[in-house]
């Protein structure tokens, strides 16, 4: 889960940065990233042509002690895993540390540098502009609606309890302001939310005493369940209205 919702109306998509835009072409892009490629060599038939030669002559040794073709055998099976396992660790730190060096030497390690930083920062700008974006809440799950949804009301100046896991009643969050507590339930719907929800929380919000509560919807309401929560201690609030507050919604 992101802790850095933000709560101000996003409406430019970041434009991602291009290779050229810092004076590198696509193919030098992909050269300065990987000048080797490492899945060339484990598809190389030679690199297995050697190691397959390598665990022969280590059969051999291990036959000529042994003198037990089923020992020699599971010496060698178990043997050859753990002996790929320690090239495959030392051919990635090699490639790794030949890459840092060898782009460390090229004429256009600046711009590279530079493409990449912005390259980081775009996608941090994206990511939070994404989580301003409507549909994007409606692409998420109940669970992971109301965890996004947490972030937004903590920054917004609610002490929040989730009560989600347990299923408190139908109560998703408890909002605390200044000795006011609001019950919040969540409906992370893909279409609006009808009067039948509206009508459930009504009846909890009575059951529990409460002051008031919040139906909060990904898609919004329906006009049916506008109508009934007209005149009742119930806010229904669109993931739109939260996302544009830069106030407690209750000030």
């Amino acid at each position: 889960m992101s802790t850095d919702t933000a709560v101000a109306p996003g409406k430019v998509r970041p434009r991602e940065p291009l290779p050229e835009d810092f004076g590198l072409t696509s193919e030098r892009l992909r050269t300065l990233r990987e000048p080797v490629s490492l899945d060339d060599v484990w598809r190389n038939r030679w690199f297995w042509i050697a190691n397959v030669a390598v665990a022969a002559i280590g059969a051999a040794v291990v036959y000529e002690g042994t003198r037990s073709i089923v020992q020699s055998a599971l010496i060698v099976l178990f043997g050859f895993w753990a002996y790929l396992l320690l090239v495959g660790i030392l051919l990635v730190a090699s490639f790794a540390l030949f890459g840092a060096i060898w782009r460390r030497f090229q004429p256009d390690r600046k711009q590279y540098v530079d493409y990449a930083r912005s390259l980081a920062d775009y996608q941090a700008r994206f990511h939070r502009w994404l989580r301003l974006q409507e549909f994007w809440w409606q692409t998420l799950d109940g669970r992971r609606f109301e965890l996004e949804l947490l972030m937004v009301l903590k920054q917004l100046g609610y002490d929040v309890r989730w009560t989600g896991a347990s299923g408190d009643g139908g109560v998703d969050i408890v909002l605390l302001r200044s000795g006011h507590e609001i019950i919040v339930q969540c409906k992370a719907y893909k279409k609006p939310v009808g009067p039948g929800p509206v009508r459930d929380l009504y009846g909890t919000m009575i059951h529990r005493n409460a002051g008031e509560a919040w139906l909060v919807a990904a898609s919004g309401f329906s006009r049916a369940a506008r109508e009934f929560a007209s005149g009742k201690k119930i806010r229904l609030v669109g993931v739109t209205e939260l996302l544009q507050a830069h106030k407690p919604l209750d000030s």
